[in-house]
């Protein structure tokens, strides 16, 4: 059995992290082309959705 904490503060670093990488890259994007921070959000989506797919067996249902 996994304790809960550690994946609790695994998720909620991964939350900050994300949170910050859309705030640079709009930051980064001009004001004109926002194609770019999409672009980087469904990468990030996808990345994320890989990643948590392949250790889908370790999280717990919740």
């Amino acid at each position: 059995m996994t304790a809960a904490g550690p994946l609790l503060a695994s998720l909620l670093l991964s939350l900050a992290c994300s949170l910050a990488a859309g705030f640079a890259a709009a930051a980064f994007a001009p004001h004109t082309v926002r194609r770019s921070v999409i672009v980087l959000a469904v990468l990030l989506l996808g990345t994320g959705s890989g990643v948590q797919a392949s250790v889908w067996t370790l999280m717990p249902v919740w």
